[in-house]
């Protein structure tokens, strides 16, 4: 008890104290102790190998011994991330710096839908297939575990970096490890033995194959290669050429192939810990949730009403760490990107990598770009589908290939240490100490809009010449018989195939639509339509409407019959609207829906697309699905290529913001994401194959689910990549070229400048009038200019909201009476005639003062100040201000006038006689 104005009793309370504090320094003591064994297992290792790693002599360190000396060299570097002078030994200091930390991870869950199912390719690893060297198989047969081989390739100057990766692979359990002892190009074969040498005696593990850069290092494009030398040791995979020959051969076989950089820290067997569902697993080069894919906006403030657009982002993909599945599609994209690595024309990748900060990002770009880059024009993506790797479980560890002064460290400080192990375990990235600023890797310091500075164009004179016709298009069926024996011709001559083959729901020999599916799904009324209009061909035209536009439905479909698109027809989402189109004789399907909310109006009604395109793919026809403010020039399936699962149109307006490119800052991490903009869900062909069918039934699901907007769902699951979190679909992708199935931002803001393309070069085939807000007029004016040939119609828009008359209204008038009216010959003259017929009709009468009577209601009127004195006047009644210029030249006094009046808002144009004689 306390004494009255006195302090506590120290007997129990201190003996409390006593215990408190024992129980304390335990407390601390243990921490201690679990973190001491959390860096022992699960930290990477940096420790000095010529001191720990000679395993010519000494048997393979445990990994707590490996862990131990881990503790020892993260003692020694210091705050820039380079080793101290004090750690410098009689064998020279050296420090690990590992690119991507593989730790020990819960494997993926039980049931698990698959994306794709994976075609692999048969295993024959017992026979070499042609080409490749007896002594590459010869390896593989030995360490081949489960299906898969650990490659990692090795030079003369990362035997060092060699040895910690063995040691932590031999811990791990990585027993299936190919080594690959690269020599420079122009080695001799003594040279490949000694290296061989001297790689088994820095780590005798696995299987050594001599492998020559020599094999790959013919640049095909001369000056164009990327990698010139066949071997770069500060790049990831010494470059790439090398190990890609040499995993394209494995592949071949029917071997799945894990590509490692020496720079990769083991604490767990990979194989384990891979979902095994995808052509390629690779890790992020940013940390952080937008790695799979976020929405970037740009704000274009002189586009006005639709000044806001979308784009997308991803993280690059990081080339040291590749886990392929033997498909051929992964053999595909593996051997173009080493064919492009050596200069091999492939889209614009040799381009963007050349232009890369640094050597090792010209890797990484190129294999971003050449995996993530939709097919687009004659270009076809070999459709190899892509997981992100955990973060759990490959934790990226930025360093190696990038900068020399990179090297990992627990920071300082028991509590500094907690955060970090804490952040570990949550996917976080491990702790840099960089010279690199930090805001260069771990900020996003790009204006998101830059991308609209872009103006590649490269298009332009391919679509003049080929009239926007595909190269191969697949409603030709000789042509698509030719595409297919061309892509069987690349593959048997060793070349990447053109694209994935498609999955269709029902085979080209069955029956369309099939009898079983139409009663099944109670759609016999569906199925008779589309016998009729699909026909053979399998693929309809289709728009969806409800009762509310009838007037753009009416200039939709005059559009459509005018091009002659043979297999058109609407979906109904009520009784009028089919009548309506009963009454036209226009092929309609009637389908009562309802959007989220009971909303009708033009965004709700365009989220219930996904629901009916559902029906349309499970009878096995494909669509072209368009809004009804889209103007169809020309038949749109010639120009067609039908060779992904969905082929859209873009809201980008030139090669890189339509086809997309790394090398973005976006997402942060400095220079280390690939941008693209978004496809316009207005505006697809979707094929009918089974891939489709589940991006539509998840889209559906999103639209009755979720508050989004559907283009912004449509893009998220198209766009992004597998992760532990997220599952992609798979799809193979393609752009539409924008110069052909246009977004009016395009048509107005480049088309229409463009001298190569315009008035008259080339024919689109058709433009999406989603940048505008004057959907209609716009329309009618595309119409008269590109269908009916009426030039110059175009010109009286603006790039951007509204007409260019808007801006010449904006002015302020001359009162007829007063000493600058008096001085406008042409005011002068309507002042003596008093009166005008405006559009057949009398009588517009104007006075003095600036009064104007017309049949209408009263308004004003005036003279046009600056350099249109004499040769304009307005008139201002019911609310609108019409812009009046002579036709022509002022008559002499007493003639007729004859005027063209141009309402402001509209720019819509009536005739206007100024007559001198008396009313009749």
């Amino acid at each position: 008890r306390a004494r009255v104005g006195g302090s506590a009793d120290p007997g129990w309370v201190g003996g409390a104290r006593g215990r408190m504090a024992g129980l304390l320094r335990y407390f601390f003591f243990a921490i201690a102790a679990l973190l001491v064994l959390h860096n022992v297992y699960y930290w990477p290792a940096q420790t000095q190998p010529t001191a720990a790693h000679r395993f010519a002599s000494v048997a393979v360190p445990s990994a707590q011994a490996a862990g131990t000396a881990t503790m020892a060299s993260a003692a020694t570097v210091g705050a820039t991330g380079v080793p101290s002078e004090a750690y410098a030994g009689e064998t020279g200091a050296y420090v690990h710096r590992p690119s991507v930390v593989v730790s020990s991870c819960l494997p993926k869950p039980a049931g698990v839908r698959l994306t794709r199912p994976l075609k692999l390719l048969p295993l024959a690893l017992g026979e070499c297939a042609p080409g490749a060297p007896e002594r590459l198989c010869a390896a593989a047969r030995l360490v081949f575990r489960s299906g898969t081989v650990l490659v990692v390739p090795v030079s003369e100057g990362t035997l060092d970096e060699w040895a910690e990766f063995a040691a932590g692979a031999h811990a791990a359990g990585a027993t299936n490890l190919l080594v690959l002892a690269v020599t420079k190009p122009g080695s001799s074969e003594a040279d490949s033995a000694a290296l061989v040498a001297q790689v088994r005696s820095h780590a005798a593990v696995g299987e050594v194959v001599a492998w020559s850069a020599d094999l790959v290092v013919a640049p095909i494009g001369g000056s164009n290669a990327i990698i010139t030398s066949g071997l770069d040791e500060s790049i990831p995979l010494l470059g790439g050429s090398a190990v890609f020959d040499a995993a394209l051969h494995l592949l071949r076989a029917g071997v799945s192939v894990i590509l490692a950089d020496v720079g990769v820290a083991f604490r767990a067997d990979p194989t384990a810990h891979l979902w095994h569902d995808h052509d390629m697993e690779a890790h992020a080069a940013l940390p952080g949730p937008e790695r799979r894919g976020t929405v970037v906006s740009l704000v274009d403030n002189s586009m006005g009403w639709s000044r806001f657009a979308q784009s997308l982002a991803v993280s690059n993909l990081a080339p040291d760490f590749l886990a392929l599945a033997p498909t051929a599609e992964a053999a595909a994209l593996i051997l173009r990107l080493a064919r492009t690595l050596r200069g091999a024309p492939s889209l614009a990748t040799v381009r963007l990598a050349k232009n890369a900060p640094t050597p090792a990002m010209a890797l990484e770009y190129a294999l971003t770009a050449e995996a993530l880059t939709p097919s687009h024009d004659s270009w076809r993506s070999v459709g190899a589908s892509v997981r992100l790797l955990s973060n759990k479980c490959f934790s990226t560890a930025r360093g190696r290939g990038e900068t020399a002064l990179v090297a990992h460290a627990l920071p300082a400080g028991m509590r500094g240490r907690v955060r970090a192990i804490a952040s570990a375990r949550e996917g976080g990235g491990l702790p840099l100490l960089s010279s690199i600023p930090s805001n260069e890797h771990r900020t996003g310091t790009e204006n998101y809009n830059l991308l609209l500075d872009s103006k590649a164009h490269d298009a332009t004179p391919a679509v003049v010449i080929s009239q926007c016709a595909a190269e191969l298009p697949h409603a030709v069926p000789d042509m698509r018989e030719a595409q297919l024996a061309e892509d069987e011709r690349l593959e048997a001559a060793g070349e990447p195939r053109r694209s994935r083959p498609l999955n269709f729901i029902v085979p080209a020999h069955a029956e369309f639509p099939p009898k079983a599916a139409c009663e099944m799904q109670g759609l016999q009324s569906l199925c008779d339509i589309l016998r009729n209009v699909a026909g053979s061909r399998r693929e309809a035209l289709v728009a969806v409407s409800n009762k509310n536009i009838f007037f753009m439905l009416q200039l939709y479909i005059d559009g459509v019959k005018r091009a002659k698109v043979p297999n058109a027809l609407v979906v109904a989402l009520d009784d009028e609207t089919g009548a309506w189109l009963k009454e036209r004789n226009f092929p309609y399907y009637v389908k009562k829906l309802t959007a989220r909310g009971g909303s009708t109006d033009n965004h709700a009604t365009s989220g219930l697309k996904f629901r009916l395109l559902q029906e349309f793919l499970s009878l096995g026809c494909s669509v072209l699905l368009s809004d009804v403010d889209i103007a169809w020039m020309r038949d749109p399936f010639p120009a067609l290529y039908g060779d992904s699962d969905v082929e859209g149109m873009t809201d980008g307006y030139d090669d890189v913001s339509a086809y997309g490119a790394p090398g973005s800052g976006a997402i942060g991490g400095g220079k280390s994401a690939f941008r693209i903009f978004a496809r316009n869900s207005g505006m697809f062909y979707i094929a009918a194959t089974n891939e489709s069918l589940r991006m539509m039934e998840r889209m559906a699901h999103r639209m009755a689910t979720e508050n989004v907007w559907d283009q912004t769902a449509y893009n998220e699951e198209q766009f992004y990549l597998s992760t532990n979190t997220h599952q992609g679909l798979g799809l193979s992708q393609r752009v539409m070229n924008y110069l052909c199935f246009l977004n009016t931002k395009v048509l107005f803001k480049y088309i229409r400048e463009e001298p190569l393309l315009y008035p008259d070069a080339y024919t689109p085939i058709g433009a999406h009038v989603n940048y505008h807000p004057e959907k209609p007029q716009r329309m009618v004016d595309i119409f008269k200019h590109y269908q009916q040939g009426q030039r110059g119609v175009l010109e009286r828009w603006n790039s951007g909201e509204g007409l260019k008359l808007n801006e010449e209204c904006k002015f302020a008038g001359v009162v007829p009476g007063s000493a600058a009216g008096r001085a406008d010959p042409l005011l002068s003259a309507l002042l003596r005639a008093g009166k005008a017929e405006w559009g057949g009709v009398k009588w517009a009468r104007f006075a003095a003062d600036g009064t104007l009577v017309t049949p209408w209601g009263k308004g004003s009127w005036g003279g046009v100040p600056g350099k249109r004195v004499g040769t304009a006047v307005w008139f201002d009644f019911i609310g609108n201000r019409h812009l009046l210029k002579l036709s022509g030249l002022l008559p002499p006094a007493g003639e007729p006038i004859e005027l063209v009046s141009s309402r402001c808002t509209d720019g819509d144009e009536v005739k206007v006689h100024v007559a001198f004689e008396a009313e009749s």
